[in-house]
């Protein structure tokens, strides 16, 4: 399975939710995003393949080391303890160094944190944004799998993927990426979950990441049931 799969089957399970993001629209566009460091690889190999340099990422100042991943998160919930906590740097709500013009110059390569944002009203216009709650389980469906997708990675703030990926920073801010232990999903979200797996499966095929996906996800369902 690849992460391009994922991205693909994601994109169709949301075609339909009417979000009013559009071209130009890049008030989400900040640089408090995370990923994994397989989605840094694949930003940096574009920037070459394209002739571009890295911006200067000593310009984002200085970034925290994220409490936990999403998977050590869902861990920490599945045993119904708190995820560790940790001081975060506050939202960085400044324009990502990659937008020129409101416009994202890496957008076929840009991260699940970024792919992931959508509203259904203008966040430009309200300052906020809204979206329907499984879309937001959804969400982390997909950052788990593509957390676990990168075992032996990192995750983190993308600009400390990027700094740690280019040798100009070590990875210390950066955590270790985890295993699936179990999804935390139900009801109407664990529907479209289901219908998100689908997009996925006719892309990929079965195969035994895809069984042992359902075979967790089975397990979450009936946990909640």
């Amino acid at each position: 399975m690849r992460l391009e799969d994922l991205n693909n089957a994601y994109d169709e399970e949301v075609a339909d939710c009417g979000f009013r993001c559009r071209k130009g629209c890049a008030a989400c566009c900040t640089r408090s995003v995370n990923m994994t460091t397989m989605e840094g690889e694949r930003i940096l190999r574009f920037l070459e393949e394209q002739g571009w340099g890295l911006p200067d990422l000593h310009s984002v100042g200085d970034v925290s080391t994220p409490p936990c991943t999403t998977n050590h998160a869902a861990a920490c919930y599945l045993e119904e303890k708190f995820p560790p906590a940790g001081e975060e740097a506050p939202w960085e709500y400044q324009p990502c160094l990659f937008l020129n013009k409101n416009t994202c110059t890496i957008y076929p390569v840009r991260p699940f944190g970024c792919r992931s944002f959508g509203s259904v009203i203008d966040c430009g216009t309200e300052g906020s944004a809204e979206a329907p709650e499984w879309f937001i389980s959804l969400n982390l469906f997909v950052m788990q799998l593509i957390e676990d997708l990168d075992r032996g990675g990192c995750w983190g703030n993308m600009f400390a993927v990027l700094g740690y990926l280019s040798g100009s920073q070590g990875a210390g801010k950066l955590r270790h990426c985890e295993t699936i232990p179990g999804f935390l999903v139900h009801g109407e979200e664990g529907r479209r979950v289901i219908s998100f797996l689908a997009h996925l499966r006719s892309a990929v095929g079965e195969n035994d990441q895809l069984k042992d996906i359902y075979k967790l996800l089975g397990r979450s369902i009936r946990r909640e049931a």
